[in-house]
């Protein structure tokens, strides 16, 4: 076993010599959805020499350790530090108040680091198609974004000459999926880590990127909406995935997507790139809502670091900036105090919205109006949907604040009635996710029973000409598309698509009857 020797120096950080950071995950790097990680030996304490004394690590660290140590950065023009940051070694994590003291200075110490190495663990036997996808999309010039559709992604004939690389596959693309869904891009202290650095260089196995060139990736398939498509439901429809490859087909059983938390982790780097300016809290704790800890409390401590200071909620809730891990300070407590701050900080009563549906809670306690802001937030506020459209019935009305305790699990609200909810479809959290038909059948069923002409507030008559089919459409998307509002005349078309096909599925066994579940939709005019 190759041992590691190192030597630990104690500095105030505005008179540290020049360092590097080490970002990485505690556990088992690997996806999940690829490696069973019956290999991996997490679970075996690693041990490195330093003054004589044995400190005990972990496995992913210790072989991150070992590739940082032969690193050479020379074709990028620069070398690794002498001194290198690592938090499981620089912190002692069994000291609350330490541990709450570094977690405070951590956006500090990256931003002060020379650079940051982000170790996203070794190569596995997908990652080889990986850095061809990476590689080959890195390339595409930014005037040739425009020049491919969505629908292009299956069409890897078109490549050579709309984008100027060699074909991708499924073959390349189930890979990449499952490659940013690895817990690298999960963990919410990345976040920060990413955001504050100087420069960053992303390491897999023997294969070293600088971030610019994976963000060129990630930007392109954005930009061109192919990110939307990289998930198995479209790419078991798309394409004939041999059953003779093993790998092939657990990611297709594993019904993966490309990860969100990714997408959002390049975003937030690159907006804040782009402005000059940091996020505000708010929007951190809800873009992020996707990444993963151990400690639920990391979902908003690790945030604190990059969030806008200069800005609401901490000009009028300076408490929020306070760490603190002790046993009173539950995650209960902790999102409870976060929430009421926001709602004080702004007076909105939007974020309301952040709660999400009643399922997506995994901390137990919260009060009915409080955020888990450990899971993701489903489904998406209508406000994420399209910045140009007025998601916000109550006008510029502000909330009026109660006076309760930050701790209190009541909240006082004022209101009024907009209209009544007349018809429900069926629930579709409680469908089965192999079968999503009955939720389907039961939208048909109310769009059948809207009057026609269909009332509209605001149009010549007080009616618009739109038929049912348009009108469901519009509504299941919130009349937005790509952050396009209205949704543009296309998002129809593509919808009885999606309808034909889940027709022709049912064909296929012999299901489609005058009043199958998907034939009711031809009916709607």
């Amino acid at each position: 076993m190759d041992s590691i020797t190192i030597t630990l120096i104690i500095t105030e950080l505005h008179n540290a010599p020049a360092f590097d950071a080490l970002s990485y995950t505690w556990e088992n790097p690997l996806s999940q959805l690829i490696d069973d990680s019956s290999n991996f030996t997490d679970t075996v304490k690693f041990h490195l020499l330093c003054a004589g004394q044995k400190i005990p690590i972990k496995g992913n660290l210790h072989r991150a350790l070992l590739r940082v140590r032969d690193l050479d950065l020379s074709r990028f023009g620069r070398s690794v530090s002498k001194y290198l940051f690592a938090d499981a070694i620089c912190i002692n994590q069994g000291d609350h108040k330490e541990k709450a003291a570094q977690v405070r200075m951590m956006g500090e110490i990256f931003a002060a680091a020379e650079k940051v190495l982000g170790w996203l663990g070794p190569e596995d036997q997908t990652t080889p198609d990986v850095f061809t996808v990476i590689d080959s999309l890195s390339t595409i010039p930014r005037d040739r974004y425009a020049a491919v559709t969505a629908a292009d992604l299956w069409k890897p004939e078109i490549y050579p000459s709309k984008l100027g690389i060699s074909p991708l596959t499924y073959q390349h693309w189930l890979p990449l999926a499952a490659f940013l869904c690895r817990p690298f891009f999960e963990r919410v202290w990345i976040i920060q880590e990413m955001v504050a650095a100087k420069e960053i260089f992303l390491i897999c196995g023997t294969r070293v990127y600088t971030w610019e060139t994976v963000s060129a990736a990630l930007s392109f398939l954005a930009h061109s909406g192919w990110f939307l498509l990289l998930h198995t439901d479209q790419i078991s429809v798309a394409n004939v995935v041999p059953e003779n490859i093993p790998v092939y087909q657990k990611l297709m059983k594993a019904k993966i997507h490309a990860g969100q938390s990714a997408w959002h982790l390049f975003h937030a780097r690159n907006g804040m790139v782009v402005t000059g300016k940091a996020w505000t809290l708010p929007s951190l704790l809800l873009n992020h809502r996707y990444c993963k800890s151990k400690d639920a409390r990391d979902r908003v401590y690790a945030l604190l670091g990059i969030a806008r200071k200069d800005h609401r909620p901490f000009d009028t809730q300076p408490h929020l900036q306070e760490v603190e891990y002790s046993d009173s300070m539950t995650a209960q407590r902790l999102f409870t105090r976060t929430a009421r701050s926001l709602l004080r900080a702004w007076e909105d009563l939007s974020f309301l919205s952040h709660k999400g549906g009643t399922f997506a809670t995994e901390v137990s306690g919260l009060p009915s109006w409080v955020p888990d802001y450990s899971v993701e937030c489903m489904p998406d506020p209508l406000s994420r949907r399209a910045s140009s459209c007025n998601w916000k019935a109550a006008g510029d009305l502000k909330w009026q604040a109660d006076s309760r305790d930050l701790d209190s699990p009541y909240l006082d609200v004022q209101g009024f009635r907009v209209d009544t909810v007349q018809q429900l479809a069926a629930d579709p959290v409680q469908a089965d996710v192999d079968d999503m038909t009955p939720f389907w059948s039961s939208l048909a069923d109310v769009a059948n029973e809207l009057p026609m002409p269909y009332p509209m507030s605001g149009s010549r008559n007080g009616t618009i000409n739109i038929s049912r089919l348009d009108i469901l459409m519009r509504t299941l998307v919130a009349d937005t598309y790509m952050t396009q509002h209205p949704a543009p005349p296309e998002c129809a078309t593509q919808f009885m698509s999606h309808i034909c096909t889940e027709l022709a599925r049912e064909a296929i066994r012999g299901a489609v009857t005058p009043r199958s579940r998907w034939s009711k939709y031809l009916n709607l005019k």
